[in-house]
């Protein structure tokens, strides 16, 4: 029987890849896939629960708010901030994104629903465009459950 003789794996080099191709296969080839922090896994944390809480007091009128709740919003609010800024100084922003998308979301549907009671059709219009975009961004970053979609 015949020893069958098999060609040595060729290198991105040899492969006949594009210049651009050969980048990003080097730059996956670089792609840490260690566990996160403590730090910043707790600042995403206390980020999405902060964020929660200032959207949930965000949407019931300041008039109606008790001293309590005033106090919550601002504890809430800077939560946020200094999330952001732990967040900001390690380079990992990208975590938050969906998150900011959501609220983005939720932002624009009030917008759509005040403007289509009001009966301005083209500020729902462009509320629902936001809404379209904050869909997108939060289907690629596999986080729909952040916001309420009918189906």
């Amino acid at each position: 029987m015949a020893t069958q003789i098999v060609p040595a794996p060729q290198s991105a080099d040899d492969q006949g890849m594009s210049l651009a191709d050969r980048k990003a296969h080097d730059a996956a080839s670089y792609v840490c896939t260690a566990p996160l922090p403590l730090p910043i896994v707790r600042a995403v944390r206390r980020f999405e629960a902060a964020s929660a809480r200032r959207d949930e007091l965000a949407g019931k009128p300041a008039s109606q708010w008790s001293p309590a709740e005033f106090d919550s919003f601002k504890a809430a609010h800077d939560t946020v901030v200094e999330s952001v800024l732990t967040l900001g100084a390690a380079g990992r922003l990208d975590l938050i994104a969906p998150f900011e998308a959501a609220t983005r979301y939720r932002d624009a549907s009030a917008r759509c629903s005040a403007a289509s009671q009001a009966g301005n059709i083209e500020r729902c219009l462009s509320a629902q465009d936001e809404m379209r975009d904050c869909l997108c961004r939060l289907k690629a970053a596999g986080r729909l459950d952040l916001v309420e979609v009918a189906r």
